[in-house]
């Protein structure tokens, strides 16, 4: 299920996976690793109140709390950076959304290297369940880079889910009842060519990154997005009426990783992302026209699929819940799956695909993530 976007609206993982998943450099595909472990504190380290930054990175704006940062969102405008302080845990609880403006860089150091230690760079979060969304992009060109955005609610409630759901279904009420449940949401986009990288988003009960219609040309990069796992919700990346890039991230708990409402233009490149093992449902999705009772049997217009590594083993890889109308390419993916429909499950009687150079049944390799509370 895709929330429709008309609708109105702590835990901190840290994962430095290697240089590879860290750098803006997409020309090469991305290995998997084991992660290093985590640096030690430092034993000069600054004060609280003492804001620490990366001499490399420029800014015009640099915010160390929650103030700093709602003042810095208003007035940044177009070439502008606003710098989150390497130490900063920023509360945004009951502080309403942050609007970023097109063509600002809201940014801190994750996974750069200072002083000898791999930054986790700054913070940003709420404890608020209901905070939908935590952060609009309003315009074209905006960025969001080498940061934390961490939300409320990590679990998939799925006994609740389940309660509210069986409500709806007993008196007829079609989502009222589950609708009920509180849900945030991390990023939602309103333009053109925004970009995410470097950076960690997990714990949005509805999802990290949502792009609605009018928000083209996404490109989601190098990014650690997990913990997104709502029943019947829980998305890492939402797309719907749109087309984005989606490259070199690595995924874990989440129900989909990327999901897409299929209505045409849908569509996304999903290439060289690393699926680790636990996802509640398939980790790439795309919805037909049966999930949105439309009359159509459409999922989506382009979807190209390649080069991903799936070590999730008690789900399907990717799911296709229509056809597609123009190009459906799966092409060099490595599955822990065996072939067939639980690596690659497509609607009966599709025809326009390509589909090559896939490895199925390889080694399972467990990746461990450390995990720390804010």
């Amino acid at each position: 299920m895709i929330r429709p976007v008309q609708l109105k609206k702590q835990t901190y993982m840290l994962s430095v996976i290697a240089a590879a998943l860290l750098t803006f450099n997409t020309s090469c595909q991305k290995e998997l690793i084991e992660p290093v472990k985590e640096p030690q504190e430092e034993a000069s380290a600054p004060a609280a109140n003492e804001a620490t930054t990366d001499p490399a990175i420029k800014y015009n704006y640099l915010v160390t709390n929650a103030k700093e940062l709602i003042a810095a969102t208003k007035n940044a405008t177009a070439g502008q950076v606003i710098y989150v302080a390497d130490n900063a845990k920023i509360d945004m609880s009951n502080l309403g959304t942050l609007t970023i403006r097109g063509k600002v860089t809201l940014t801190s150091n994750r996974g750069l290297t200072k002083n000898g230690r791999v930054s986790q760079g700054g913070l940003i979060f709420t404890k608020q369940e209901d905070h939908y969304p935590l952060i609009r992009v309003a315009g074209d060109y905006a960025k969001i880079s080498r940061i934390r955005i961490i939300g409320p609610d990590t679990l998939t409630r799925a006994a609740e889910v389940a309660r509210l759901t069986a409500l709806d279904k007993q008196y007829g009420t079609g989502n009222k009842y589950y609708y009920t449940l509180k849900l945030s949401r991390g990023v939602e986009v309103k333009g053109n060519y925004f970009e995410v990288d470097n950076s960690e988003l997990a714990g949005w009960s509805h999802a990290a990154l949502l792009f609605p219609p009018g928000s083209q040309n996404g490109y989601v990069h190098h990014n650690y997005i997990h913990h997104n796992q709502r029943a019947r919700l829980g998305y890492g990346i939402s797309l719907t009426g749109v087309y984005a890039r989606v490259m070199y991230n690595t995924f874990n708990y989440n129900r989909h990783a990327i999901t897409g409402y299929g209505t045409p233009g849908t569509g996304y490149e999903a290439a060289f992302n690393t699926i680790l093992d636990v996802n509640t449902s398939h980790a790439f999705d795309m919805h037909g026209g049966v999930n949105r009772n439309d009359g159509t049997n459409i999922a989506g217009t382009v979807i190209n699929i390649h080069d991903n590594t799936f070590y999730n083993t008690k789900t399907k890889a990717f799911k296709i819940m229509g056809y597609v109308q123009k190009t459906l390419i799966i092409k060099n993916n490595k599955f822990v799956q065996s072939q067939g429909i639980n690596s690659i499950d497509l609607y009966p009687g599709s025809k326009i695909y390509s589909i090559s150079g896939n490895q199925f049944s390889i080694p399972y390799k467990k990746v461990t993530v450390s995990l720390k509370t804010f």
